[in-house]
């Protein structure tokens, strides 16, 4: 083949001879004129005269040189070319000694600068099922297309994208790109809204907007009446149930009714009512799936709509706007330190045009906000909130990742679910998930747990209210502005404030914020703080990229629901910039100078100068890379209590070398000089690291790194990264040694790792040993935690779960155990085992442990082909132990119940509930046992179309009390008409239970009474 094509080149440069070309005495034989190409290497054939020296330029620039074969021919091979538009240009003597010049215009495609949507304006029926293809097309800075990208990074804030993940292991929905076009399927949310669609590739952004419209679905009515009329006076014993003279007759009633739909085209309400909704101390309506006997064979499903506590919920929606009464989040978000997010009972509006929206909320409530953050410690629980008594259903949890050196700046913010990523315990105030927590990334960032919740107060309702205003001027300029009124005594509770992003320039803008709060004090007096950042950010064609900022927020400052307040914002000073030059020719510079400031407390002061230069360099067609970089250092630290003033100073140089031995291996070093004689900030380490390439699913990595310093150890480690298979992930990091000291203990690691073994068994294995590296960093707490679980989910009526993990500080051992085995035995019958265990042993306080675990076994039968028959069962052993306290406690918790529904004909139902608890509290030398039996039955009788009857039996016995309730009751019914029945009753024997864990319907009539029920729909008023 290689002789072919010599033969043929030679044949090429006769006929040029032949025809007078070669007068030019130099050709460009490839790349062809106005190619594309996406690689930034070519190879550039040219023909002259033999023996001449031929010098080669691209974009002017003198690139290589070298000397024409014998045959006329001459191959510039691995040619760097940068990107965009490339002019090629060959030099070479030629006849008479002349020099003669070729020269060819090419491009070379750049990276992405922009998407274009093929359809402008995207709109799609929120509906919750409607499905739609957006397509978006990928081009560099000169307009060609993009088709070296193979995946990029999609983002949607509303709505679910439901094209399948091409790569799992990295973060974020990874969509495959072919030839420069980008196809994503799109699910329709269930709510109308405003969303984007964000595209991110190689830290470039691209943004879509998608408006969710109000679906044109049919308007539906549900709802129902009841009521009960007492006919006589006296009851037969004496109750706590309302007083009835000789002459009162007793009412009680119940109108409840959900509706939803399109009305007048453009509008979508949704609206529920129920006279007996009553729930104090609970927000929103979420169905807890352990209080619903999970199993995971049954298919059953349930949702809740309209979620409100009080009696009335309702929702007015037109597009992105809409008004409702009800449960509702805050959601003033846009900023930083007017950030508002609360959950609330109220009225709230949200207005939505095309460049301005309107926020705004007001309520009555007596509940306080709080905002913890926990740092993650390597398991999945348990975490203690700082209060107990939550409102139900009112916590909003999000894991951050914060920089490690500026905790302002979040780098990583990951919403979770209730119930899908997280247990929580309204009671006692406990977390557990269902993953482990790491308490750093890769990169030893801090991870933390955020959770902001309501609690119940003694204080009466006060209004609360607020408003959001942001908008776009121009379709540049940005501006917001929120305002927030908290009554409280003896003043009230105000914050304020506006931010707005302006840009100036083509790769110049500014933004900044500034807001005031206004908190009650003593006397009357309010205290009055502020907060105020500004940034300022240049970026010269990726070429010079230059950022300022400066922020400070007074002590006095206040609000309670801003993310990140605690790590010493109140009473800081911040102010830094970042430089970069980037050359393909010369490498990188980067400089970054910062200052902080901060507060402690009321006179205990931090501050911390830093100004650190670093510079690459890569050689050898890119096998070899260089860093040098140079930090200086200082924190000064005073400290009112000891009256004492320390100043620390770290100079480091740094040196580190990359180099690509083979196509598979590669290997570096790199070292960190203190040029002081002491490690006061940073430590003294050299590091040699391999990396090699296995297959092309499997990379083998090894790091030494040598401290040094006294009592300092050295540190191996050894990693694996592989995708075993599609969409799985194998990383594993095995830490030998450790790193000591008097004030930087051991150095960090954190790994979570995930094994897809087999389609149907996943391994997920988790270790780190972290603490403080320097006393610049964010905190981190000494500790060493593992944690391995499993989940073996095939098609079969088997699935098991299980984990297990455990946590080490200087002062506790955790240890955490988690298992869940669900049987499918056969159509309609499944059975599930449930365990949650922790332990805690206080190392310093001799045998004092706390302990809390629940213990489940529950089992459902439910055929799949007839109904005659339901059951479901369920048997919970739960414990709370600690000896960790004054006076230790130990709660003991014993639950049996069973359900059952059974219709051996059409016109016979019969139903009954069999329960027990016992219950054994102790507390220090006193202790208390108390055992509920709870027996009950109903049978409902059909006699014809129109009459039917009930009978409904209960029984309660209390011991040691030695205390028994029984009840018992009659009705005759009659269907007046469609969906309306009336009904003549009798209560034999009352009965009343305090807890509704067990009779869940108590008798509060008297003797004999008069029943309504009303079932009605949207028929009723012949709207369709």
């Amino acid at each position: 083949m290689r002789g072919m094509s010599t033969y043929l080149t030679r044949l090429l440069f006769s006929i040029l001879l032949l025809t007078g070309v070669v007068r030019a005495q130099m050709v460009i034989v490839s790349p062809p004129a106005n190619s594309v190409s996406s690689s930034d290497r070519i190879a550039v054939t040219v023909i002259g005269k033999p023996g001449e020296d031929a010098t080669l330029y691209i974009n002017e620039e003198e690139t290589a040189k070298g000397t024409i074969r014998i045959d006329g021919i001459y191959d510039f091979l691995n040619v760097e070319v940068p990107r965009g538009p490339v002019h090629i240009k060959v030099e070479a003597p030629g006849a008479r000694n002349r020099i003669f010049t070729a020269e060819r215009d090419i491009h070379i495609i750049g990276p992405p600068k922009k998407a274009l949507p093929y359809e402008d304006d995207l709109v799609i029926p929120a509906d919750g099922y409607t499905q739609r293809e957006i397509q978006v097309k990928l081009e560099d800075d000169w307009g060609y297309t993009v088709t070296s990208v193979k995946h990029i990074t999609a983002k949607l804030t509303r709505g679910k994208i439901i094209t399948e993940d091409a790569d799992r292991i990295n973060p974020g929905q990874q969509v495959p790109v072919k030839n420069g076009l980008v196809s994503i399927m799109v699910q329709a949310p269930e709510t109308s809204g405003e969303a984007i669609l964000e595209l991110s590739i190689n830290r470039e952004y691209f943004q879509f907007p998608i408006r969710f419209s109000v679906p044109a679905e049919p308007f539906i009515l549900v709802g129902t009446a009841d009521g009960n009329l007492s006919m006589t006076s006296s009851p037969q014993e004496d109750t706590d149930l309302p007083a009835i003279d000789a002459t009162d007759n007793y009412y009680h009633g119940r109108l409840a009714f959900y509706a939803k739909g399109a009305i007048a085209e453009k509008y979508k309400v949704t609206a529920s009512y129920d006279s007996e909704r009553d729930k104090d101390n609970q927000l929103f309506d979420d169905i807890d799936p352990n209080d619903q006997y999970p199993i995971f064979g049954d298919a059953s499903e349930l949702r809740y709509d309209a979620q409100t506590r009080s009696k009335l919920f309702a929702k007015i929606e037109r597009d992105a706007s809409f008004a409702l009464v009800g449960d509702f989040n805050t959601n003033l978000a846009g900023s930083e330190f007017t950030a508002y997010n609360r959950s609330f009972n109220g009225i709230y509006t949200n207005w939505q045009g095309k460049h301005h929206s309107l926020q705004s909320f007001a309520t009555l409530t007596n509940r306080k906000l709080q905002l913890d953050e926990i740092r993650g410690e390597g398991i999945s629980g348990f975490y203690f909130l700082s209060q107990g008594d939550i409102t139900k259903y009112s916590d909003k949890i999000h894991l951050e990742t914060r920089d490690r050196y500026h905790p302002e700046i979040v780098l990583r913010s990951q919403d979770l679910v209730r119930f899908q990523d997280y247990d929580i315990n309204y009671v006692q105030g406990t977390l557990m998930f269902k993953q482990p927590v790491n308490s750093m990334d890769a990169n030893n960032n801090p991870i933390f747990i955020v959770t902001s919740y309501e609690y119940q107060t003694t204080r009466s309702e006060t209004p609360i209210g607020g408003v959001r205003y942001s908008g776009t001027f121009g379709k540049r300029v940005k501006m917001g502005s929120t305002m927030i009124y908290e009554e409280r005594s003896p003043s009230a509770y105000m914050l304020y404030g506006v931010d707005g992003e302006i840009p100036i320039t083509r790769g110049l803008s500014i933004n900044g914020e500034f807001a005031e709060s206004s908190v009650p004090g003593i006397g009357g007096q309010a205290a009055t703080g502020q907060a105020y950042r500004t940034e300022l950010k240049f970026n010269f064609l990726n070429f010079l990229k230059l950022d300022g900022y400066y922020r400070k927020v007074d002590s006095s400052f206040v609000n309670p629901s801003q993310s990140g307040a605690g790590f010493d914002e109140g009473g800081s000073e911040k102010y830094g910039t970042h430089a970069s030059l980037h050359s393909k020719t010369y490498g990188s510079l980067t400089s970054e100078f910062y200052r902080q400031f901060n507060r402690v407390g009321t006179v205990n002061e931090n501050r911390v100068n830093v100004l650190n230069v670093a510079y690459e360099k890569a050689f050898l067609q890119e096998r070899l890379k260089t860093n040098l970089g140079f930090e200086d250092a200082v924190q000064e630290k005073f400290l009112a209590d000891s009256m004492t003033f320390s100043d620390e100073n770290s100079r480091i140089l740094s040196g580190a070398l990359t180099y690509q031995m083979t196509t598979k291996l590669s290997g570096s070093v790199s070292h960190e000089q203190n040029l002081g004689n002491a490690d006061l900030v940073k430590p003294t380490n050299t590091a040699l690291a391999f990396q090699y390439d296995l297959s092309e699913k499997l990379t083998m990595y090894l790091k030494h790194r040598l401290l040094h310093q006294a009592g300092g150890k050295n540190q191996t480690i050894l990693g694996f990264d592989s995708k075993v298979a599609e969409n799985t992930e194998l990383m594993g990091k095995y830490e030998i040694g450790g790193a000591t000291g008097e004030t930087r203990n051991r150095a960090s690691i954190g790994i979570r790792n995930k094994w897809q073994v087999h389609p149907d068994f996943t391994l997920n294995v988790g270790y780190e040993s972290t603490a403080t590296i320097d006393s610049l960093e964010v905190p981190t707490p000494d500790h060493d935690a593992f944690a391995f679980s499993f989940e073996y989910l095939p098609e079969a009526p088997w699935k098991s779960m299980g984990k297990i993990e455990f946590r080490r500080d200087p002062t506790t051992h955790k240890l955490v155990l988690g298992m869940a085995t669900d049987f499918k035995l056969f159509h309609g019958l499944s059975t599930i085992i449930k365990l949650d265990h922790m332990n805690v042993d206080y190392l310093n306080a001799g045998d004092d442990y706390a302990r809390h675990a629940v213990y489940q076994l529950g089992m459902a039968y439910r055929p799949d082909l007839m109904d005659k028959f339901n059951s479901v069962g369920k048997i919970a052993f739960l414990t709370d132990q600690n000896t960790h306290v004054d006076q230790p406690t130990r709660e003991d918790r014993l639950i049996f119940s069973v359900h059952g529904y059974y219709q051996p004909t059409r016109w016979l139902e019969l139903g009954s509930r069999i329960a027990t608890r016992r219950v054994f509290d102790e507390e220090g030398v006193l202790s208390d046992e108390v055992i509920t039996n709870f027996i009950s039955g109903r049978a409902e009788l059909d006699w014809s179309l129109k009459w039917s009857s009930a009978v409904d039996v209960r029984y309660m016995h209390i011991t040691p009390a030695g205390g028994w309730q029984s009840g018992a009751a009659a009705e005759m019914n009659y269907l007046v008409m469609k969906n309306t029945q009336l009904g003549l009753g009798y209560i034999f024997k009352n009965f009343e239970d305090d807890d509704p864990d067990f009779s869940y319907l108590n008798y509060q009539l008297h003797n004999f009474y008069i029943s309504f029920h009303l079932k009605f729909s949207e028929s009723i008023f012949d709207w369709r």
